[in-house]
């Protein structure tokens, strides 16, 4: 019978042939499946980007429609105040003509 003992170089050598190797093996499948697991991960993520994204997209083209609709709202109350300070300041001139008129018809009549 063969003698059975295990020495340091025979420990080598059972590692270097069957432990190593194995454990390498080992390795390699669970990095592979790793790197499976994170491109089936970058796949999802991606494929989610992408329907925030077309959720997005309209949601960004009405924004942009009503911020230009307040664009031209404000516009037009700029418009309208301007129109607005013009007519009462034409009214006011207005009533001092009329009031000049008024008191110059007076003072006519008073001296007739």
């Amino acid at each position: 019978m063969k003698n059975m003992s295990l020495t340091v170089k025979s420990l080598k050598e059972i590692w270097n042939n069957e432990f190593l190797p194995n454990i390498r093996t080992e390795f390699r499948k669970e990095i592979d499946n790793m790197k499976a697991s994170i491109s089936e991960l970058n796949n999802k993520v991606e494929n989610i980007r992408l329907e925030i994204r077309m959720e997005l997209d309209p949601l960004k083209k009405k924004l942009e429609d009503i911020e230009n609709s307040q664009k031209f709202i404000s516009n037009q109350y700029d418009t309208v105040t301007n129109t607005v300070q013009v007519v009462k300041k034409q009214i006011s001139e207005t009533e001092n003509h009329i009031q000049y008129v008024e008191n110059q018809t007076k003072m006519a009549q008073d001296r007739n």
